[in-house]
């Protein structure tokens, strides 16, 4: 822990408990608003959505992209977005019939920690073998409870 006070400064004046407990609740009320904040944006978002779609004046551009622009200068884009994915299942079923597995498909290595940790507990690691092989990242979480 000692990486923690490292990373966040501290205030220069020692923190009493009143003001500690404070800013806890402060924090509380805070998230608090934020969480009724992203409820009501996820709102005025579907509601926009449904709204440029019944809106008889909008746009559309040759990639389909919906646009409503407003006299002040206001404007709403739904911007189409496509993404192209390989069906994994269907590509390798269709790779097989044409028996062109080889040729379409790559095998990838991966590391497994379970398999790691079983030869480990058998004794065919070491443990200084298998910690030299691990990462860790620690981090920290901040909680409060409280009432907002």
């Amino acid at each position: 822990m000692d990486n923690l006070k490292n990373r966040i400064k501290a205030p220069k004046s020692r923190m009493t408990e009143a003001h500690l407990h404070a800013t806890a609740n402060h924090y509380v009320k805070v998230n608090e608003d934020i969480k009724q904040l992203e409820a009501k944006k996820a709102q005025l978002r579907k509601e926009l959505f449904v709204g440029v779609g019944q809106f008889p004046s909008k746009t559309i551009d040759d990639k389909g992209n919906e646009f409503v622009t407003f006299k002040d200068g206001t404007e709403i884009k739904l911007e189409k977005r496509v993404s192209t994915i390989l069906n994994q299942d269907k590509a390798v079923e269709y790779a097989e019939e044409k028996k062109m597995l080889q040729q379409l498909t790559h095998t990838e290595v991966v590391a497994d920690m379970d398999s790691f940790e079983a030869l480990n507990l058998q004794g065919m690691i070491s443990d200084k073998d298998l910690e030299a092989l691990v990462d860790i990242k620690e981090s920290v979480a901040l909680k409060v409870k409280g009432k907002p």
